[in-house]
């Protein structure tokens, strides 16, 4: 009985934290991730400087505390950690889109910047086919997300599903002239 008691004790008390000065750089990061989850952004970003400081390349730790600097409404600061997440890795379609989102935010985004650049049209699609899901989710019956989740398909060369979305949503309204018209355009496309 003893050693049962003290098993469940030992549950009860918090195990003694790892001192500041001993943390790696990925456990400021852990950290930081459960501050930003928690809306405590300002945090977040003070773990994950502390993280880059251990770390300077550390990629993940960057990008997070650009999208932590997006949420406070510093924009500068976010578009400087996304130009740093592209030094690292230039193809990355999601910072690309970030630092085009806080760009935009202070006024100085490039025209046509995403019209020309392939990596942010197609992170821009999988983000509408990702919201749609979404609101399908929430509304199976929504002819609307189908619609633009079966375009946002056919760009990305998904052409077996976006069908199935075009074929969803004229079996929901048979007489939809956007869904036949977006069917339509699916078929020019192939």
């Amino acid at each position: 009985m003893i050693f049962l008691g003290w098993l469940v004790l030992a549950f009860l008390v918090p195990p003694p934290s790892v001192p500041a000065q001993s943390r790696t750089a990925e456990q400021w990061a852990v950290l930081a991730v459960e501050a930003a989850r928690q809306g405590r952004h300002r945090r977040a970003v003070s773990l994950y400087s502390k993280a880059i400081k251990l770390k300077p390349d550390y990629l993940a730790a960057i990008y997070n505390r650009g999208l932590s600097h997006l949420a406070l409404g510093k924009h500068r600061a976010a578009a400087k950690d996304f130009r740093q997440c592209l030094k690292l890795r230039p193809n990355w379609s999601d910072a690309k889109h970030n630092l085009y989102v806080a760009l935009k935010r202070l006024g100085r985004a490039p025209p046509g910047l995403i019209a020309s650049d392939p990596a942010l049209i197609q992170a821009r699609q999988r983000r509408i086919v990702e919201r749609a899901t979404q609101e399908l989710r929430d509304d199976p019956g929504n002819v609307q997300a189908l619609i633009r989740r079966g375009r946002a398909l056919t760009r990305l060369g998904r052409h077996k599903w976006a069908r199935r979305d075009f074929d969803r949503a004229l079996s929901l309204r048979p007489k939809s002239a956007v869904a036949l018209l977006a069917r339509g355009e699916f078929f020019l496309r192939l």
